[in-house]
């Protein structure tokens, strides 16, 4: 009897001293809309400009491009997404194929929004 209680002590102070965080969930209403990249910083942590675009509809689907490819917004590449806890989860569509990328969402708000893959870290301003 004495090492069950032994043994229930130390699960209760290990289950008590994890350091799990638990992940914040974001409203993906606030992500309705079209986005512009800011900043795109690299694990060097160098800043660079560039003119990337996501646009997010209500119906989880969306389109991606870069102008500095000569892409617009014309020749967007779609996707579907979702938010699942702090995860944004875009499935792309490539040549009757699909491309899965996850981000993890830093904050989002009404007007800006900050995320990471395993990469860079992304901030992008609401701009409709």
């Amino acid at each position: 009897m004495k090492k069950l209680a032994c043994i229930l002590i130390v699960a209760a102070i290990l289950v008590g001293c994890s350091e799990d965080k638990p992940k914040e969930i974001f409203n993906k209403t606030l992500l309705y809309g079209k986005w512009v990249v800011m900043t795109e910083e690299t694990e060097e942590a160098e800043a660079t400009e560039t003119t990337l675009f996501y646009v997010f509809h209500s119906n989880q689907t969306g389109e991606t491009w870069d102008t500095s490819d000569g892409i617009t917004q014309d020749d967007a590449q779609p996707f579907t997404w979702q938010i699942v806890s702090s995860e944004l989860q875009l499935l792309h569509s490539i040549g009757g194929g699909s491309v899965p990328r996850n981000y993890t969402i830093k904050s989002l708000n009404a007007f800006e929004l900050t995320m990471s893959d395993l990469f860079r870290n992304y901030t992008f301003i609401k701009i409709d």
